[in-house]
């Protein structure tokens, strides 16, 4: 139990040292004392686009396979005889494992270490330096570019008040920060819990991602660009997910109990069997979303947007609508919703009611009837 506290106090001061340092590299205040000179927002930049990199060089596993050197005055390759991550292992072998039979070192481990903690440090970079210049300022994303070679995993975003790095950790392949993931959790304990849960992603992009029963427990993934993604039993429990794109994303029994996701753009996802239990959904997008059989108990829906939403039976028990937009949203069959959430909501004759539920007279008269609806 020390040793996982202490873990997570290093991973904390490595996370606020960075912030700081980008923060310094732009301001002109005077510290105390002689401290060193700040790196400069184009040292940072280059940073940046160095742990992108590395990043890369992770994901190929370069660290894992012998690496081809050629020795003084030869003019052939050979390979060497360890790889690097063997190399390491070896190197922080405990000395009181040499008084007696060694502990074959855990290569797993290794990879899986440098992984989590290489992640954290490149998105968290990538997060401070987009905020340092405006991005969460901006409000849409209007354009998004892949970067030429050799920078696979970065997107460059294009808002209302500028252009941004993104970091991109699936990379080229939509599979790949899946995969990256199991590599991850392969090492075994993580105080955090299985990546990337307890991680703070910030605007990271995901779009198009294949994302199958991924842990986003607890993670920070607010203005993060998950458009199109497959989240599929995903978990985004407790997940801050504020002002995130997940347009057109497929959350198909994903679970977001208690999820922070004001001002999030879901409009046109697939939210059937979904678990939504006191969901903060104020002033989100689900227009056009599919949310059969979803569970919204207790969900905070004021101020969102439903319009031509299908919420076919699903589960509206004390969730709360005042300001809500149902604007040809289809309702029948739907649990627990009473005439009295109803009324503080916004709606149309195109709105299908179930058969208990009295249209209110502000909405005006039904289109069709309720057995051509059927």
């Amino acid at each position: 139990p020390r040793r996982q506290d202490r873990r997570l106090k290093l991973r904390t001061q490595l996370l606020n040292i960075a912030p700081w340092e980008i923060q310094r590299a732009n301001s002109q205040e005077s510290l105390v004392g002689q401290p060193t000179e700040p790196l400069g927002l184009e040292g940072w930049e280059r940073v940046r686009d160095s742990l992108a990199q590395a990043w890369d060089w992770w994901g190929e596993g370069v660290h894992l396979r012998p690496q081809p050197i050629r020795p003084t005055g030869y003019r052939e390759y050979e390979y060497s005889e360890k790889p690097v991550a063997l190399q390491v292992a070896e190197s922080i072998r405990l000395r009181s494992d040499r008084r007696q039979l060694p502990t074959p070192p855990r290569i797993v481990t290794i990879d899986a270490h440098l992984g989590d903690g290489l992640f954290m440090v490149t998105a968290s970079v990538h997060r401070f330096l987009a905020a340092l210049v405006g991005f969460e300022e901006a409000i849409l994303y209007e354009e998004v570019k892949h970067l030429s070679s050799p920078q696979p995993y970065q997107r460059q975003v294009t808002r209302k008040n500028g252009t941004f790095i993104l970091f991109a950790p699936s990379g080229p392949d939509r599979y790949y920060f899946s995969n990256y993931c199991a590599r991850i959790n392969a090492g075994g304990y993580r105080p955090l819990g299985s990546f990337p849960s307890g991680v703070s992603l910030g605007p990271i992009y995901l779009g198009n991602a294949s994302l199958f029963q991924a842990a986003f427990t607890g993670s920070d993934l607010s203005q993060a660009y998950l458009s199109k993604a497959g989240l599929i039993m995903t978990g985004l429990l407790k997940a801050n997910c504020e002002e995130i794109n997940l347009s057109e994303a497929v959350l198909l029994q994903a679970h977001l109990g208690e999820a922070i996701l004001i001002r999030a753009q879901l409009n046109r996802a697939s939210l059937n069997g979904a678990t939504l239990f006191k969901a903060n959904l104020r002033s989100a997008d689900l227009s056009e979303a599919t949310l059969h059989s979803a569970e919204l108990f207790g969900a905070d829906l004021r101020d969102s947007n439903l319009t031509n939403a299908n919420l076919f039976a699903a589960d509206l028990t004390n969730a709360k609508l005042h300001g809500a937009d149902l604007t040809d949203a289809k309702l029948f069959e739907v649990r627990g919703l009473t005439q009295d959430q109803l009324s503080h909501a916004t709606g149309n004759g195109g709105t299908t009611l179930p058969l208990w539920i009295e249209r209110p007279a502000h909405w005006g008269e039904n289109e069709e009837s309720a057995e051509t609806i059927r």
